[in-house]
């Protein structure tokens, strides 16, 4: 697929990236990088310029293939999140009915997850479940950046000054007095 072949731990890599979704950390573990260093590895051998071709072309390939693209899939997604459920029940009577499946546009049809018939005594009755419009919804709002990221702690441990002489630690205050005082230093 690339100019130049992939070795065998790139191979393993793109493979575990394609597979879970993208996650270039978990694919460089898979691949047998230090996890420690699994971030990082990950990162640069997404920016392999053969990589990248491999990755490329093998996402042309599936949707040539499958015919599912990213504008497809969001599409569903959108028709899924915002079907109004008006448009399958019939309230013409004074029961609430699920319209006839030929009367449903394709937009409707497809946020349906399940019709069953079931036999009672008051006769033959449908059971309706759609799929679910808030995980739709919040799955759209991942793609789109709708969410804002998640807030992360940072803990900054102060540094152990013990072993500075007094002329360092005078100098460090005149440094830390300068700088709160807006002027410019260099280090």
């Amino acid at each position: 697929m690339a100019s130049n072949p992939l070795t065998l731990k790139q191979t393993a890599f793109v493979n575990a990236y394609l597979t879970n979704g993208g996650n270039a950390t978990e694919a460089a573990i898979a691949a047998g990088y230090s996890a420690k260093t699994a971030r990082q590895a990950g990162a640069r051998l997404l920016t392999n310029d053969n990589i990248e071709q491999y990755i490329e072309n093998f996402k042309a390939e599936m949707e040539k293939k499958t015919g599912i693209t990213i504008e497809r899939v969001v599409q569903e997604l959108a028709r899924i999140g915002l079907v109004d459920i008006g448009d399958v029940i019939d309230n013409a009577s004074d029961t609430l009915k699920v319209k006839d499946l030929a009367d449903l546009p394709k937009d409707v049809r497809v946020a349906i997850a399940e019709i069953q018939e079931v036999e009672g005594p008051q006769g033959t009755r449908r059971i309706l479940k759609m799929h679910s419009k808030i995980e739709a919804l919040n799955l759209l709002l991942k793609h789109l950046g709708g969410f804002a990221p998640e807030k992360s702690e940072v803990t900054i441990n102060p540094p152990d000054l013990s072993s500075l002489t007094d002329a360092e630690l005078i100098q460090l205050r005149n440094l830390e007095a300068k700088t709160r005082n807006g002027k410019k230093t260099n280090l």
